[in-house]
């Protein structure tokens, strides 16, 4: 956990019960993976799907970036290995990302094992993205917070560019998020209308900075609704994993101790 490190922040403990009308703390893969045979991962109620571009070897201890699968992941949510529940939906981002050099969509089988996640579909209506506790925004604010005044996390930065950089996510973002905190806006995780925690960071420094955060809270990773990719996109539940260690295929899961 790297990217958390440095940043002495007490966890707040996180509650719909509080405040915002999210699902909250779940944990998912109940079964060992290990013990089951090819035929039962493949009929898991869990199982995962992801589409990719190209082929790959999963590895739980890869840093999983945009580069993990040859640059055609995302990032809407911070670095991470992306799936979803949908087989469909997963061949969908295949073709999409391969922009039609493939023939047949790339799509790997995946079962996670007690991983903790945040679920932040609503409570009430898990086919939209729920609004987020004031304790977990401000958390994430002085998460990020910290995270920029630690010289380390801009050594890949150098010059200017380093102060485009730290202004851009400052005064683009923190001191709006802020100011929205302020004002008791209402958050989600991501709002076209900006009132979500995200912005669009082509340095990836809020995407690390994510990981990094969720990690520190001790989640694996994180449920959320989407609006999917390509011609025959429709919203989907997503998952996004900031612990590689607890998602794997059948064969990695046969490799593993």
């Amino acid at each position: 956990m790297a990217e958390g490190e440095g940043v002495a922040i007490a966890p707040i403990e996180i509650s719909k019960k509080v405040d915002g009308t999210i699902i909250g703390e779940v944990v998912i893969g109940k079964v060992n993976p290990r013990s089951l045979t090819e035929q039962q991962f493949a009929a898991s109620k869990e199982l995962l799907y992801h589409g990719t571009a190209r082929e790959f070897v999963y590895s739980p201890t890869g840093n999983y970036d945009t580069r993990a699968t040859g640059g055609d992941g995302t990032t809407d949510y911070g670095f991470g290995f992306y799936t979803t529940g949908s087989p469909k939906q997963a061949k969908n981002y295949s073709s999409e990302r391969s922009k039609g050099r493939l023939n047949v969509p790339i799509v790997y089988s995946f079962l996670p094992y007690q991983a903790k996640m945040l679920d932040v579909r609503d409570a009430v209506k898990p086919t939209l993205n729920g609004i987020l506790p004031r304790s977990f925004v401000e958390q994430w604010v002085k998460y990020l917070e910290e995270y920029l005044n630690d010289e380390k996390n801009f050594q890949c930065f150098e010059g200017l560019a380093k102060e485009a950089v730290y202004e851009g996510v400052k005064n683009d973002f923190l001191e709006r998020t802020k100011l929205g905190f302020q004002q008791k806006i209402l958050f989600s995780i991501r709002d076209p209308k900006g009132r979500g925690i995200f912005m669009l960071d082509k340095n990836g420094l809020i995407d690390t900075a994510f990981q990094g955060f969720m990690l520190f809270l001790g989640y694996d990773g994180m449920i959320y609704r989407e609006g999917g990719e390509g011609k025959d996109k429709e919203d989907l539940t997503g998952f996004v994993f900031y612990n590689p260690q607890v998602i794997d295929t059948w064969e990695g899961w046969q490799k593993r101790p």
